[in-house]
């Protein structure tokens, strides 16, 4: 995901609510983030000390230890001493983020942790902290990526050779319809043009009344025709009338 594509979001705009919907919603926001701030804190302190009686009581006595003191799996004990590993020494810096979110950017690849932190460290710089919904979409991008990497890694050379037969097989299939619909759109284009000059010929003296009736009538193509036989393009967001396809013969009648 590009830069562009995971962007900053200004806060809630309180100035569009009456006064007293306003102060109870500031109210309720301040609390809950603070709350949110302390589980986050909380989290990367608890891994901290579950770090520290680990390499006091060693691996087996530690596993009983939780599993007798604390309601939480190993796992999720686990999950908080990476947290703190990762992440403790930039708590003040993450501890915006939602406790789920947190564990899962101390689960991330090195490199997209950094760059995690750098985006949150720049956004909080102009006062504009990074929305926790940007947070998610990169390490879930992140996510998605290293599973197709993984996914890629265990196909047999026999099943990287058939994907790569199947996408040559499926740019065969796009080449030729591509090249089938610009053959039909040059046929069409030809007898569009021939029905315009035939048009034109017949009514000269009341082109501006058929233009006029054919676009009443809903046909606005054929009415554009009698203006530009050869049909229309966008250059930008203006319509110019084709020129004559250097393909044509020369004796073909221009009208």
């Amino acid at each position: 995901m590009t830069d562009s594509q995971v962007t900053l979001e200004r806060g809630f705009d309180y100035a569009a609510l009456p006064a007293d919907q306003a102060a109870i919603a500031r109210a309720a926001a301040e609390f809950i983030g603070n709350t949110q701030r302390r589980w986050s804190t909380d989290i990367l302190e608890i891994g901290g000390r579950l770090t520290e009686v680990k390499a006091s009581l060693g691996h087996g006595h530690f596993t009983a230890w939780v599993e007798s003191e604390f309601t939480m799996s190993l796992r999720t004990a686990q999950n908080y001493m990476l947290a703190a590993a990762t992440l403790g020494s930039k708590c003040e810096t993450v501890s915006f983020l939602p406790t789920s979110t947190l564990l899962e950017m101390a689960k991330a690849a090195e490199p997209v942790r950094d760059d995690l932190m750098h985006r949150i460290e720049e956004a909080s710089k102009l006062s504009m902290p990074m929305p926790v919904r940007a947070v998610n979409i990169v390490l879930a991008d992140a996510k998605d990526a290293e599973k197709t990497a993984r996914e890629a890694a265990k196909k047999s050379p026999e099943a990287k050779a058939r994907e790569k037969a199947k996408k040559l097989r499926w740019k065969r299939e796009d080449d030729l319809y591509r090249q089938k619909r610009e053959a039909d759109r040059k046929v069409q284009q030809r007898a569009d043009y021939e029905l315009a000059t035939l048009l034109i010929e017949r009514f000269k003296d009341d082109k501006d009344t058929l233009v006029l009736a054919l676009e009443k009538a809903g046909q606005r193509h054929l009415a554009d025709l009698l203006d530009s036989p050869y049909g229309w393009r966008l250059e930008g967001y203006r319509r110019v009338p084709n020129e004559r396809p250097t393909d044509w013969d020369a004796n073909a009648h221009e009208g």
